[in-house]
């Protein structure tokens, strides 16, 4: 795609820019942070308008794996050994007696004594014993040694946290359609009030002490207490303001103490719609001097003039 050398430009730029918002966008943190050495911290964190309460709890658990029992090695039949041929002994040859010689010469007879021999009887051969056939045995089994069972140690951390926000004020005024001039009181219903959330398995309670009232008369004036009065000197629509701060501190169950977690402000309104004063009545101005004198008549003068008393 070919796109102008100005629309290139933008075009990288534009993409720049979103990688880096997308690096550097910032995470989200824990809005406070424990302390402690035991294995359950707790902190607080205040703001303008709510105490927030973080806990923090850390397990160790020891994890035990089984190891299977080595099996013991199957046993080898041990083969028996063949045994080995016997061998018979041969028997011996029969001695015969030596052949006589010939001679082509005479010679007197010799006289032969013949010895009889005595058959040579061979000696009989012992049968060989059959050896006895090998037992058949089986190779030592070796017993394994029992294995410890390997543990491993597992730490785990769980956190939470609330956030405790007072109750709203309400603000309260005797006439809300006063006069100008009139007097106006105001008071807010400030108290000693709590809150409670569990956290991690365990109660938390927030308590919220008053400490001071400011208010604002949107007149350009101001007062402090929880009850004032305030005079409007001239009509309209007057928005009236009040901010009251607490103390707020926080106890987790099974502890006896309060932990002080700092200043919270709520705001309550109300507004007074001013009249005008009334205008007092017009006074009519004292009668004048009359040059004619009152007269008695004896009937009404009207349509007859010439009566008596009705001529000047």
């Amino acid at each position: 795609m070919n796109l102008p050398n100005q629309t290139r430009v933008f075009t990288f730029t534009f993409a720049a820019m979103l990688v880096a918002m997308f690096q550097f966008a910032p995470t989200r943190s824990w809005a406070c942070s424990t302390a402690g050495a035991t294995t359950f911290t707790h902190g607080a964190q205040s703001d303008a308008s709510a105490l927030t309460v973080c806990v923090k709890s850390v397990a160790s658990t020891k994890v035990v794996t089984p190891v299977k029992p080595a099996q013991p090695p199957a046993a080898k039949p041990v083969q028996p050994s063949k045994p080995a041929p016997v061998v018979a002994p041969k028997p011996s040859p029969k001695p015969t007696p030596p052949p006589l010689a010939k001679s082509s010469y005479f010679t007197p007879p010799k006289v032969v004594f013949v010895i009889p021999f005595a058959p040579v009887i061979p000696k009989a051969t012992p049968k060989p014993s059959p050896k006895p056939a090998p037992k058949v045995t089986s190779a030592p089994v070796s017993t394994p040694k029992p294995t410890t069972p390997a543990a491993k140690l597992t730490v785990s951390t769980a956190t939470a946290e609330a956030r405790f926000v007072p109750e709203a004020l309400l603000v309260t005024a005797n006439d809300l359609v006063p006069t100008a001039g009139d007097r106006v009181d105001l008071a807010v219903d400030a108290g000693l009030h709590f809150r409670s959330a569990t956290l991690l398995g365990k109660a938390a309670d927030v308590s919220f002490t008053p400490l001071t009232t400011s208010w604002s008369f949107a007149d350009g004036s101001s007062a402090t207490g929880l009850s004032v009065s305030h005079f409007f000197s001239r009509p309209g629509a007057f928005e009236v303001q009040a901010k009251q701060s607490y103390e707020a501190s926080y106890r987790i169950a099974g502890e006896t103490g309060w932990v002080s977690g700092g200043e919270v402000t709520v705001t309550g309104l109300i507004t007074i719609n001013v009249q005008r004063a009334a205008q007092p009545p017009a006074v009519n101005p004292p009668n004048q001097a009359v040059s004619k004198l009152v007269l008695l008549v004896g009937a009404n003068c009207l349509g007859r003039e010439q009566s008596f008393g009705c001529q000047p």
